[in-house]
C-alpha cells in the first residue's frame, strides 16, 4: 500500500521558536514529537528570500532563474510542472490547503487574485490548482475575508465577520510606532482562525481521499505566524505573563563585512530591529515583549493544529 504523504509549511516561523532548535519555552511539544521521531535539518537554505519564488521553488524543484517568479508579481507558469501533478501520476489524491501565493494577489485572472474573490469571479473554483486536484485557498493575512477561507467563514462563523473588522484590530504594541503597528490581540474565536481552517480543510482531504480509495497528497499551509500577528484572544492570553528567552539574531558570523549593517548594530547592543535599518528604543521594550509573546501565541495554536492533524 503506497503511504500518504502530509507537507506542513508555515509562513515566517523562526527555526528557534521550535523547542526542537533550542528554544526552551516549550510551546511546540507536536512538532517537538515530529523532530524526534525524524529527520532533522540543521543546514537548510531558502532558495530566495521572497515568498512567492521560495514557494515556487518548493513545489517545482527548480531555482527562481528557471521557474521565472522572482518577484511577487510574477506568475507560476501555467504549464509548470508541480510535485502534484508527480503525485497524480502515481495515483494519489493530491489537495492544497491554505495560503499557497504563486499567482500575484493584486492581479486579475489567476486563481489567487483578490480582484477576482471580491467581483464575485471565483465564487464556484475548486480547483485544479497548480497540479492539485482540490484546493481550499487562504488569501492575504489577518483579517482578508476571501478565498475558500472567506466563504467558509460566512457559511459557518458569520458573527466572526464583523470582528474581523473591528476587535481583530486591538494593537499589542504602541500603534505610533511603524515597526509596533503588526501585532494584535484579535476576539476571532479560535474554531474560526485560518490555523483552524487548515485543520479542517485537512480532514476534509483526507476523507474525500478515503471516498475515491486514493492514498493521498495534502499541502498544508499555515498563513501564520506571517505579520501582522494575530492569534485568537485566548490564544494571546496564555502568553501574556509568559517569560520568554531573548533571542537576538547575532553570532561571530555577523562580523563579516558582507552582512548588512544592522546585523553590527544588534551586535553592538540596539535590540529591536523594525526596517530600513531603523530601531526601536528600550522605551518600547515592554511593547516588544508583547509582540513576541503574541508571535509565540500564533506558533503554538500552529502547534496545536499539527497536533489535531
Amino acid at each position: 500500500m503506497k503511504p500518504n504523504v502530509l507537507f506542513l509549511i508555515t509562513d515566517q516561523q523562526r527555526a528557534d521558536s521550535m523547542g526542537c532548535y533550542g528554544n526552551p519555552a516549550g510551546t511546540t511539544p507536536h512538532l517537538d514529537q515530529l523532530a524526534k521521531e525524524a529527520l532533522v535539518f540543521d543546514r537548510a537554505y531558502c532558495e530566495s528570500p521572497i515568498c512567492m519564488p521560495s514557494r515556487t521553488t518548493l513545489l517545482t524543484g527548480k531555482y527562481a532563474q528557471h521557474h521565472g517568479v522572482r518577484m511577487h508579481n510574477n506568475n507560476i507558469k501555467e504549464n509548470e510542472r508541480t510535485l502534484a501533478h508527480v503525485f497524480n501520476e502515481a495515483g494519489y489524491y493530491t489537495h492544497c490547503i491554505g495560503k499557497m501565493h504563486l499567482y500575484s494577489q493584486e492581479r486579475e485572472g489567476n486563481p489567487e487574485s483578490l480582484p477576482d474573490w471580491r467581483n464575485g469571479k471565483l465564487d464556484d473554483f475548486e480547483g485544479p490548482f497548480c497540479g492539485f486536484q482540490g484546493c481550499s485557498l487562504i488569501l492575504g493575512h489577518s483579517n482578508s475575508l476571501y478565498g475558500h477561507y472567506g466563504k467558509w467563514l460566512r457559511e459557518h462563523y458569520p458573527d466572526a465577520i464583523e470582528a474581523f473588522w473591528t476587535d481583530n484590530l486591538e494593537p499589542a504594541g504602541d500603534p505610533d510606532v511603524f515597526g509596533l503597528q503588526n501585532a494584535f490581540r484579535t476576539e476571532i474565536p479560535s474554531d474560526a482562525h485560518s490555523s483552524a481552517y487548515v485543520t479542517e480543510m485537512c480532514k476534509e482531504g483526507f476523507d474525500k481521499a478515503e471516498e475515491e480509495e486514493q492514498p493521498f497528497f495534502c499541502w498544508a499551509s499555515f498563513p501564520d505566524p506571517h505579520w501582522p500577528v494575530c492569534p485568537p484572544g485566548e490564544w494571546y492570553d496564555k502568553f501574556v505573563d509568559a517569560e520568554l528567552p531573548d533571542r537576538i539574531p547575532y553570532n561571530g558570523e555577523c562580523d563579516k563585512d558582507q552582512y548588512p549593517r544592522h546585523y553590527s548594530a544588534l551586535k553592538d547592543g540596539k535590540k529591536y530591529y523594525e526596517s530600513g535599518c531603523r530601531f526601536i528604543d528600550d522605551d518600547h521594550a515592554e511593547d516588544m515583549k508583547k509582540i513576541r509573546r503574541g508571535y509565540h501565541a500564533a506558533v503554538a495554536f500552529i502547534d496545536y493544529n499539527v497536533g489535531k492533524i
